[in-house]
């Protein structure tokens, strides 16, 4: 009966809940994302404060600025520096980005191709990426501020059944195979199963983990809103872009593709051109970003290239200039800065993305020196190789004797250092530099590969000479705001 349904319910709600108190890591990502929506919400917060929380992150960095120049945004120029996306971007949408990817971290090491995970996640992957496309066309004037909300809102609405096959596998698979077996839609299945909808589970989902209230609303809607022409657009493009992952990944039909196509269209009023030219778009995208996140997804069924990509209009009038190398592009970037008299601790994470991103080097650590000059203390760190790494609790007496010690030499000297002993196990080639020369120097910038197999070129030493000097040149400067 209903109440014993309801018993029911609550079981497995508590349960799922229980697994997420018990589970340390995807809380503590939620976290993040409340704290990246708390940033965004004050109007005090500056590019700086956000590029800082997102390079404080291990790998989100890297990722980001991969996904923000894949072709989910059809950039002409490439953008270099977490810096640069906040401003390019906007705080908002960046901080909506960020928290997709923070929260899907969790299950990469999980996802294995052909496992009916991985094919959860290719759903949820679709569902954001097609949501996005969706909500851009139909918002066009908003559409620098669409992309990310249609992605995140995509995100959330997939969340709840993502973690039910994380935490539940058996459940999960006895819902796929009765949706095979009695030929009806994932939901169906579900709600006979748990008597809950994935909507359901995903609201639960979002209070269990106290993420931002906004983001309930947004789902909500879809709940309350009896029929789907009366939707707010966000809401079309979240029903569209579920209707249609389900018919890609999990029917994995064309025909039932073409049905869910025109079933939506003619539910929700949305222009069949705008649900197609948005499948025409997703195979390259969802290829882009299994890369970007580094995660081994299935592909989509080769039906998917049928759906013809519409030629973009909308790419960026800018051009570069082909022959101009990534790393003249970075060095140009800062230059720039410190002639526009930009912060020097901007300036400083600036260099910081050079090093790691257009030099290549692994492992990127800033130093400041205290105030009476007697050590220095850890502040940040960048670079594919700095999982593990605490940069703050690193601390290095300056009036160490530890021979060839390449940091210490480069602050206590003043000056570039190539060789010697590195800071960190295995770590060649090297580099160390003051943050300023002489007495102005306020810290020092430690870089190496780790096991690398070749020098450091001449080009590539010239570069970081010319860091150093743009970053001394910021600290010199009379007037600008320092930190």
């Amino acid at each position: 009966d209903k109440e014993a349904q309801l018993i029911e319910q609550e079981e497995f709600l508590d349960k799922l809940k229980k697994a997420l108190r018990e589970d340390g890591d995807f809380p503590a990502n939620a976290q993040v994302v409340a704290k990246l929506k708390k940033l965004i919400s004050d109007p005090n917060t500056t590019a700086h404060q956000l590029a800082e929380v997102i390079l404080s992150e291990p790998t989100l960095g890297v990722r980001v600025l991969n996904l923000v120049n894949s072709t989910l945004y059809r950039r002409a120029k490439p953008i270099l520096t977490i810096s640069q996306a906040v401003i390019q971007i906007g705080m908002g949408p960046l901080a909506e980005l960020c928290s997709s990817l923070v929260l899907l971290q969790k299950f990469m090491p999980k996802a294995r191709e052909k496992s009916s995970f991985a094919q959860c996640l290719q759903k949820l992957l679709a569902t954001s990426l097609l949501s996005s496309n969706i909500y851009t066309k139909i918002s066009l004037a908003k559409k620098s501020q669409s992309k990310e909300t249609g992605y995140l809102a995509g995100t959330f609405l997939e969340l709840g059944l993502l973690l039910l096959a994380f935490y539940f596998p058996a459940l999960y698979d006895s819902i796929l195979e009765r949706s095979r077996k009695k030929n009806q839609p994932l939901g169906k299945s579900l709600k006979e199963l748990t008597g809950l909808s994935q909507l359901d589970i995903s609201l639960e989902v979002l209070s269990a983990l106290n993420l931002p209230p906004e983001y309930k609303v947004q789902l909500e809607s879809l709940k309350t809103t009896e029929k789907d022409s009366n939707l707010s657009d966000l809401g079309k493009a979240l029903k569209s872009a579920e209707g249609l992952s389900e018919a890609l990944c999990i029917a994995q039909d064309k025909d039932a593709l073409d049905k869910a196509l025109t079933r939506l269209a003619k539910t929700t009023g949305l222009s069949a051109d705008i649900l197609t030219n948005s499948l025409g778009e997703v195979n390259q995208q969802y290829l882009d970003h299994i890369q970007t996140l580094q995660v081994d997804l299935p592909p989509f069924p080769e039906f998917i290239t049928e759906y013809k990509e519409e030629q973009a209009e909308d790419l960026e009038e800018e051009t570069e200039d082909k022959n101009k190398s990534l790393i003249a592009a970075y060095l140009d970037e800062i230059k720039e800065a410190v002639k526009n008299k930009e912060p020097t601790a901007s300036i400083i994470t600036s260099v910081l993305e050079t090093l790691a991103w257009g030099l290549k080097f692994d492992r990127v650590l800033l130093f400041f020196a205290t105030a009476q000059r007697q050590s220095l203390t850890g502040r940040m760190a960048l670079g594919k190789e700095v999982v593990g790494i605490n940069p703050r609790e690193i601390i290095i007496p300056l009036n160490s004797d530890v021979a060839n010690a390449v940091e210490i030499e480069a602050f206590l000297k003043s000056k570039i250092v190539f060789t010697g002993r590195p800071l960190l196990k295995e770590g060649w080639p090297l580099t160390a530099f003051p943050v300023g020369f002489n007495n102005r120097a306020i810290g020092v910038i430690y870089a190496d590969k780790v096991k690398g197999t070749q020098e450091l070129t001449t080009n590539e030493k010239a570069a970081i000479s010319v860091l150093a000097e743009l970053l001394d040149q910021s600290i010199s400067q009379k007037g600008g705001s320092q930190f």
